[in-house]
């Protein structure tokens, strides 16, 4: 994109057809470039907007936090704004709401091959909890997969860490 501030930007392995990708947000838009099949002598990438049926609000934010499980890349910001939770499933293809009714969040993280979705300043109820789908499968979400971490004391998560196979 010309003249375009990149928001957030991440290197993907797309394993299941062999590609480096660059995901990038920026201006509402969903940018995947190849960066298997740069051009070596330049070695540049060329962009193409992937943001297809994804609502503005998913992808338009400075803060967007991504992670993958099974080969899917998940990204997640603005879910004060509605933006929901998005994916893609491989390096030129559109992103896509993420299936399953994921819970809105601002911070993904893939650890034991589970992922965890927090930090949703939408209202203060929202914002200290954290939610985990079933084991790898990033787009079954359970009620009572969810554990809200130090509740009524005015601070939202900030970050999602791990450690080997804990969270």
């Amino acid at each position: 994109t010309t003249n375009k501030a990149i928001d957030s930007i991440v290197s993907w392995r797309d394993t299941a057809n062999a590609k480096t990708a660059l995901v990038a947000t920026t201006n509402a838009q969903l940018m995947i470039g190849d960066v298997t099949d740069a051009t070596p002598s330049t070695n540049s990438v060329v962009f193409t907007n992937r943001v297809g049926a994804l609502a503005a609000a998913s992808v338009n934010s400075t803060y967007t936090n991504y992670d993958s499980l099974n080969n899917i890349l998940i990204g997640s910001c603005n879910s004060a704004s509605s933006g929901a939770v998005f994916k893609v499933t491989a390096y030129n293809a559109n992103g896509a709401a993420l299936g399953g009714s994921p819970p809105a969040a601002d911070i993904v993280k893939q650890c034991n091959n589970f992922l965890f979705l927090s930090r949703n300043l939408s209202s203060a109820t929202t914002q200290s909890k954290v939610y985990w789908s079933n084991v790898n499968d990033p787009e079954t979400w359970t009620a009572a997969n969810v554990l809200e971490f130090s509740k009524n004391d005015g601070e939202p998560v900030m970050a999602l860490g791990s450690i080997g196979t804990d969270l």
